[in-house]
């Protein structure tokens, strides 16, 4: 995402996500199934509803 989108979605690990990103894509051996769970869970909600508000209408 361009960096003006990801400066409006304020308290997201966009370091964090992008690390876990290249695991899905290509590190998958090595992915922690209880790591996918809690992202899963508990952080991608979170994610959701900030791009969502970010980016009214785009999906």
């Amino acid at each position: 995402m361009e960096p003006k989108v990801l400066a409006a979605i304020p308290g997201v690990d966009w370091k964090g996500a992008k690390a876990f990103r290249e695991i899905l894509s290509h590190e998958y051996g090595r992915l922690d199934l209880d790591v996918l769970a809690d992202v899963v869970g508990q952080k991608l909600p979170g994610l959701l509803a900030g791009v969502e508000k970010a980016l009214p209408g785009e999906r």
